[in-house]
């Protein structure tokens, strides 16, 4: 993996991030999903497809995005976008340390990305309703049926 400055990684994945936004569509859940193929996608922003990996996990990493449907051939990826970078953000993508991040550290940042997604939302509100609004459309199914 090619190393790059964080400010350039930071740079990168918010180019990433914008583009995806701009071609993304809200699902009936009001998220936004962006959907292509993403290789020709990365490809298209101008940005060394050396710096892919560490681009793409970095924003998975944060949980700016996170991925719903890995791509093939004739198989559109999928990606669902919580929110842009900052420019501090931070990552174990990014390591300037001559040690690797540990175990800890690792979970420190997804447990913060996790809380950033999850900042407002009442996660118990949220499922009863999703349970709610699922017993309507089976038992309206089983009528229709």
């Amino acid at each position: 993996m090619a190393a790059i400055a964080h400010d350039t990684l930071i740079k990168y994945s918010q180019r990433v991030y914008d583009g995806m936004e701009k071609e993304a569509k809200r699902n009936g859940d009001d998220t936004l999903i962006w959907e292509g193929g993403i290789t020709a996608f990365y490809n298209s922003l101008h940005i060394s497809n050396a710096h892919y990996s560490q681009v793409m996990g970095f924003l998975e990493e944060i949980g700016a995005v996170v991925q719903l449907r890995r791509g093939s051939r004739g198989v559109l990826s999928q990606y669902a976008l919580h929110f842009r970078p900052a420019d501090d953000a931070e990552s174990s993508a990014y390591d300037s340390s001559l040690t690797r991040p540990t175990p800890v550290d690792k979970l420190a940042t997804r447990v913060a990305g996790i809380e950033r997604r999850l900042d407002g939302i009442d996660l118990k509100e949220y499922i009863a309703n999703t349970e709610r609004r699922l017993q309507k459309l089976e038992s309206e199914n089983r009528r229709s049926a």
